[in-house]
């Protein structure tokens, strides 16, 4: 890798983690640019645009490709993602960018698309038993119970050991897919 070829990847990772723990337009330019340690006019050579720029965060996230969601696993793989970002402090995820940035005026109409367009959508036709509202539920569970501690730092779910947060998980999402409307 070149130095150019560098310089881009290091403005796209420090980009993703400002846009995505801040929302888009909470960040600047310069904030990108220094977080990066580079002259903030590089930004607009490799990316063209802020705008753009926040496309190719999101671009570069394989959304469900890699995901192998059934009816059968899908409440052990939502709960092995929560799990496995459970003591991380400074957390760059999806659940965290959705969260951040659907309601920004900027790009929120975006980010609401491309999540159903990429995620809601694909992940639904895989799924037989689990219907879109019962998804929808478990989605809502999930994000839920994910910023409740994270961002609130609720104590009591704060201090669950990772066997007693496994199980309440389950036990939520699991009302969540067999919810009769």
């Amino acid at each position: 890798m070149n130095k150019s070829e560098k310089t881009k990847s290091k403005i796209l990772e420090e980009a993703k983690k400002l846009f995505w723990n801040y929302g888009y337009s909470n960040v600047s330019v310069r904030q990108i640019a220094k977080a990066a340690k580079v002259d903030a006019a590089l930004i607009p050579r490799y990316y063209l645009s802020k705008l753009n720029l926040f496309k190719t965060t999101i671009g570069s996230f394989d959304w469900v490709h890699d995901f192998d969601i059934n009816d059968d696993n899908i409440i052990d793989v939502y709960v092995g993602w929560l799990l496995a970002s459970m003591d991380i402090k400074d957390e760059t995820t999806v659940v965290k960018m959705l969260i951040m940035n659907s309601s920004d005026p900027v790009v929120g109409n975006f980010i609401k698309n491309i999540n159903i367009k990429k995620m809601r959508n694909p992940i639904l036709k895989k799924l037989k038993k689990v219907s879109p509202l019962q998804y929808d539920l478990m989605i809502s569970a999930f994000i839920g119970i994910s910023q409740t501690r994270k961002t609130l730092k609720m104590p009591t779910l704060t201090s669950l050991k990772k066997a007693q947060y496994e199980k309440i998980l389950k036990h939520i999402f699991k009302g969540a897919t067999t919810f009769k409307s």
